[in-house]
């Protein structure tokens, strides 16, 4: 049991799987086939926790330093730092040998390029930059592509773009809350921080902005044929209505986690809600 809680922090499990599960979604409004699903969940999931574990590993000094990430099983010594690398790159090798072996050459470039930005670019730019919730967001909006090209769909049609385009959207709040809550640990561990670029006024507007944006731009779905039940724009025109009422408590600065908990709850929401009415 212990090794099991040991692993499911290692590899940041709720993250994992909540990534995972949107390249679920991008196989499944292609190609309903659940044989598959279970293979594309097993592929996504070991690239996604390998990458996530691979992280933890890369930042263990920078992770001692910090309030939220000084209990993690690197830091806290529950885990070897060579036995956490070793379990990542089987990880990460698994899935992407999978998604090659069962899915083609362009799911694999996909998934290795999902990768390699989150670990050679968005990882590294943290320490340097305020601004690498941008690269970030990108790898959000990258698993429900993986998924549809997985099913053979093809990776510029407008039904898997503006799917992509609402997990980018939605990526950018969650990253600049991510970034916003945790600022006072990245100052211990000597990062900038995106208080140090934006004014908290600045920030919430832009915050609300982009999640009216992403709120707002799933009634399009049913134009792109990424939902075609009547009732899910209905359902999602009331959904968002009632979730912009909430999100107006983003003005008030002491809600920023309890925002950045209800997006996330939403984007589940929102990936079950499609799989049903589909």
């Amino acid at each position: 049991m212990k090794f099991i809680r040991i692993y499911l922090s290692l590899t940041k499990f709720k993250i994992a799987f909540l990534s995972t599960f949107s390249g679920l979604l991008g196989y499944y409004i292609k190609f309903k086939n659940f044989y598959d699903l279970f293979f594309i969940f097993i592929s996504l999931y070991f690239l996604a926790s390998g990458s996530l574990s691979l992280n933890q590993y890369i930042e263990r000094d920078f992770d001692k330093l910090m309030e939220r990430t000084k209990n993690r099983p690197i830091v806290k010594g529950d885990i070897s730092p060579f036995f956490a690398f070793l379990i990542s790159i089987f990880l990460i090798t698994s899935g992407l040998t999978l998604i090659f072996l069962k899915f083609g050459v362009f799911a694999f470039i996909l998934g290795f390029i999902t990768f390699f930005i989150y670990i050679f670019i968005y990882t590294p730019l943290k320490k340097k930059t305020p601004y690498a919730f941008l690269p970030g967001s990108i790898i959000g909006a990258l698993p429900p592509l993986i998924g549809w090209v997985s099913a053979g769909g093809n990776p510029f049609s407008p039904t898997i773009l503006s799917l992509s385009f609402y997990f980018l959207l939605w990526q950018i709040p969650h990253f600049m809350l991510l970034f916003y809550i945790m600022s006072d640990d990245y100052k211990k561990a000597g990062f900038r921080t995106i208080k140090d670029i934006f004014d908290e006024r600045k920030i919430s507007i832009i915050l609300y902005n982009l999640i009216s944006a992403a709120l707002l731009f799933t009634l399009s779905f049913p134009l792109f044929s990424v939902v075609h039940s009547k009732t899910y724009f209905i359902f999602s025109l009331f959904t968002a209505i009632y979730l912009l009422l909430i999100f107006s408590y983003i003005k008030n600065l002491k809600n920023f986690k309890k925002v950045f908990q209800l997006i996330n709850y939403y984007t589940l929401f929102l990936i079950i809600t499609i799989m049903i009415l589909r």
